[in-house]
């Protein structure tokens, strides 16, 4: 019973019917409806997620990939002892 719930359950008995013709048409697209729906909703949550993450980590000031201000403090007082 509790397979009936399960998203990845759904993703397997369209796969099986894809490949190998066994189970129901009916209900094979009923769980692909839901499968495509659940994949939606979670990426839509997902992405939510990570624009929030995104707003609380973003600096004031924009820092550029290549800059001494993007690395490690480690790092840049390696290269300034390298330097003099």
């Amino acid at each position: 019973m509790l397979a009936l719930v399960n998203p990845i359950t759904w993703h397997v008995d369209v796969l099986r019917f894809a490949t190998i013709g066994l189970g129901d048409a009916r209900t094979v697209a009923t769980e692909a409806a839901a499968f495509a729906a659940f994949t939606l909703v979670v990426f839509v949550v997902a992405v939510h997620s990570s624009s929030e993450k995104d707003e609380t980590t973003t600096p004031s000031t924009p820092v550029h990939r290549g800059s001494r201000e993007a690395q490690p403090e480690s790092i840049r007082r390696a290269d300034w002892n390298r330097d003099a």
